[in-house]
């Protein structure tokens, strides 16, 4: 008998094909929480991204549930007590999407130096004046990474190109000899990183321990005209305090490739109702949660996450 899998958030079709090679998959794409709960309890496997909450509701209304799998990186949304007190295995792909995500963020960072959303705007408005446009070189900026997992490290290795100062922060860095040959330098603790850096960027997963690390007090040590980047967790910086900041000047530019709640990936405009208090705001720019989405990522995920999946059933 074949296993059940149901795709609540979507991955790439080379990996569903392999699912169907060995299970019944089904697709249940911007389904209400109603329909989550009743397709999940008819499943023995589940594939989630980000949205999708898997908490004690979920999991104990779902009888025949083996696997949850998360199609990317970071579990917060995942009751991960309950899984492991029920024996349901927990599958992520850990690295699938470093490369994607690193570039993204070194886009981002160039992206605001050269000012070139102004640029753009500039001309879309027949407005040339250049000389109102100068940006910055980034050699002589220093950037501070918070978290050096896969990903920190791997922005970590492009920004060192660019000559410019890499100040890292990690509770726990597995490699601080590879950051410090990169020309890295660790501080030991976030609030210490803070005055020395002209850019902020989040890498790291959301817990308990640092949801909201970046609030009023943080950015109170903050040079003026902070560029903050964040494509890790929405939850790291305190949305309230943030707007408060851009305000009062010292955060310039935002880019925010995650917000929190996130929006309905899977519905077209006219079919949600979804706003936030950080849209509409001109020193914010909000992506969509697309950090991993190139090709590349995305069949190596879907890929990756199906064959672990296949293991999985195979050795139980």
């Amino acid at each position: 008998m074949k296993h059940l899998i149901t795709i609540f958030e979507s991955i790439h079709p080379c990996g569903v094909s392999r699912l169907e090679e060995f299970a019944d998959v089904r697709f249940a794409l911007g389904v209400s929480r109603d329909e989550q709960l009743k397709l999940s309890s008819e499943s023995s496997i589940i594939i989630i991204k980000s949205v999708v909450q898997v908490n004690k509701e979920l999991l104990s209304n779902s009888p025949n549930l083996r696997i949850v799998a998360r199609a990317g990186t970071g579990t917060d949304n995942i009751d991960l007590e309950e899984t492991k007190r029920l024996g349901i295995k927990v599958l992520t792909v850990p690295e699938g999407n470093t490369i994607s995500a690193a570039e993204f963020t070194v886009m981002q960072i160039l992206f605001s130096c050269r000012r070139l959303l102004e640029a753009i705007t500039f001309v879309q408005n027949n407005d040339y004046r250049r000389q109102l446009l100068e940006g910055r070189e980034l050699q002589n900026m220093s950037i501070g990474l918070v978290g050096l997992g896969n990903v920190g490290m791997a922005v970590a290795e492009r920004l060192s190109v660019f000559g410019c100062k890499i100040i890292g922060w990690d509770p726990s860095p597995k490699d601080v000899n590879k950051f410090t040959s990169l020309g890295g330098s660790l501080v030991s603790s976030f609030d210490e990183m803070l005055p020395k850096i002209d850019i902020l960027s989040f890498h790291a997963r959301l817990t308990k321990d640092n949801y909201h690390m970046l609030s009023k007090p943080q950015f109170n040590l903050v040079k003026e005209n902070l560029l903050l980047i964040n494509n890790a967790r929405a939850g790291l910086i305190n949305d309230v305090d943030l707007l408060e900041a851009i305000n009062d000047g010292k955060v310039s530019t935002a880019f925010l490739d995650v917000i929190e709640p996130e929006p309905p990936f899977d519905l077209d405009s006219d079919q949600h109702t979804y706003n936030h208090k950080l849209l509409n705001n001109k020193n914010i720019i909000i992506t969509p949660h697309i950090g991993a989405s190139t090709i590349d990522a995305q069949k190596r995920i879907s890929l990756d996450l199906a064959s672990q999946i296949k293991e999985t059933i195979v050795l139980s």
